[in-house]
């Protein structure tokens, strides 16, 4: 049960990570962008959507606010 709760969290952090990781990607920013699919994909694992949620927000603000590198 364990590892099926481990599993299905980190698919829903990598969900949730793909609005910071495609704004983090269309800045220029890939580094960023890897970290935050990173970061929502661990905290998926860790407490499924209560955690991954508040986690791809703030990677999401941090994305929006880097200035672009372009």
């Amino acid at each position: 049960m364990f590892l099926e709760f481990f599993f299905f969290g980190a698919c829903a952090g990598v969900l949730c990570g793909m609005a910071p990781f495609i704004v983090a990607r269309n800045k220029g920013k890939p580094d960023l962008a890897l970290t935050a699919l990173i970061i929502c994909a661990i905290s998926g694992a860790m407490l499924g959507l209560l955690l991954a949620v508040p986690a791809a927000l703030i990677m999401l603000a941090v994305a929006m606010s880097s200035n672009d590198s372009r």
